[in-house]
């Protein structure tokens, strides 16, 4: 919960001081303007704007995917969905270099610059909802001006927004894409581990995602199909996305041995006293009882026997638990959770109240 608390904390300060979050990403964290942030600009950020927190745990947040770099989508998923919707909005009229033509035309009366009413309204003649461009004007004026003034939009000529962003979530795609998955792996759990989630640290990110349909020669739609998944907007997801049933054993076992053991490893090892490295489910089923699991041992077993051995476990097939990382996006943890733990780590000042929006 950590990399949640310490993400919530950072993103109410900058509302705080800033505004609406793209608004403190363009004035502080991408200075340089790349619509990418790395770690040492981070931790730069953090010194200056006195944020004391952990900078460490804010950037195992912030880069999910373990790029290497993040994204203003990983910052603010919603905010930027938003912004990437009126991107392709203005992309359709105004081609690829919009912020000139797009300015030239909304600024009818040459006044070099809107007023955010004078810029949603244009926007609405044009086709984008008027409240909604609204919204987009208090993001786009990252000087807080109260104003839209042309080189507010040249992010957006700079800006590539990844496809899933704007993609509508696509249901029959969604399990189109599973059933290739079993059609080649012939377990969730295998598919997973061998095409989704090859560093095993129970998260996929998009970029491993479109390998993972590459691979399985999934043809479809490829975003509506991730949308469905990601149902968070994180950019990360975890077999719990793929194999519920699965994950729930999984992470119910792995809080069991982490607490009885230390770890799977260790539990397979006491379960195995003749050192065979393997179980049989009679062997597993009687360890687990005898060591007061409470869990449903037959499922799991099945969860685990991803190598299809006759009902029989090795220690591979278990132990990798041990790597996982435990669900840690803010959208597992409640909003009190989230604003209890940020209050205690820093002043309980409330943030100010930005103007929110409704996706579709």
């Amino acid at each position: 919960k950590m990399c949640a608390v310490a993400l919530n904390d950072f993103k109410l300060m900058l509302r705080r001081q800033y505004g609406p979050l793209f608004r403190a990403w363009r004035r502080v964290l991408d200075q340089d303007g790349s619509m990418t942030l790395q770690r040492a600009e981070l931790f730069k950020v953090c010194r200056q704007i006195n944020w004391t927190g952990n900078m460490r745990t804010l950037w195992k947040a912030l880069d999910n995917d373990g790029s290497g770099a993040t994204t203003f989508e990983e910052l603010d998923p919603h905010g930027a969905r938003l912004l990437a919707e009126f991107r392709s909005w203005a992309l359709g009229i105004w081609g690829t270099k919009m912020s000139a033509p797009m300015f030239k035309e909304l600024d009818n009366h040459n006044k070099r610059k809107l007023s955010y009413k004078e810029f949603a309204q244009g926007c609405d003649r044009g086709g984008f909802p008027m409240q909604r461009a609204h919204v987009v004007a208090t993001h786009l004026d990252w000087r807080a001006a109260k104003c839209i003034q042309e080189d507010d939009l040249s992010v957006l000529d700079i800006w590539r927004p990844p496809d899933w962003l704007i993609a509508l979530p696509n249901e029959s795609a969604a399990e189109e894409f599973k059933a290739c998955l079993l059609k080649k792996y012939g377990h969730f759990v295998r598919a997973w581990r061998q095409a989704m989630d090859k560093d095993n640290t129970n998260r996929c990110s998009w970029y491993e995602f479109t390998h993972a349909a590459k691979r399985i020669k999934f043809t479809g739609d490829v975003p509506g199909a991730w949308v469905v998944f990601d149902t968070d907007l994180s950019g990360i997801i975890s077999l719990r996305a793929i194999d519920p049933v699965s994950s729930t054993h999984f992470m119910d076992f792995k809080k069991w041995v982490d607490q009885e053991f230390g770890g799977c490893r260790y539990a397979f090892k006491a379960m195995d006293p003749h050192k065979t490295n393997s179980l049989n489910f009679r062997e597993f089923r009687s360890a687990c009882r005898s060591y007061g699991y409470q869990g449903d041992i037959t499922s799991l077993f099945a969860s685990l026997d991803q190598h299809g051995n006759k009902h029989v476990l090795i220690l591979d097939e278990v132990a990798f638990l041990d790597d996982w990382d435990t669900d840690d996006g803010p959208g597992n943890l409640s909003p009190d959770d989230l604003e209890a733990a940020a209050s205690g780590a820093r002043d309980a000042n409330a943030a100010p109240k930005t103007t929110q929006f409704v996706t579709p």
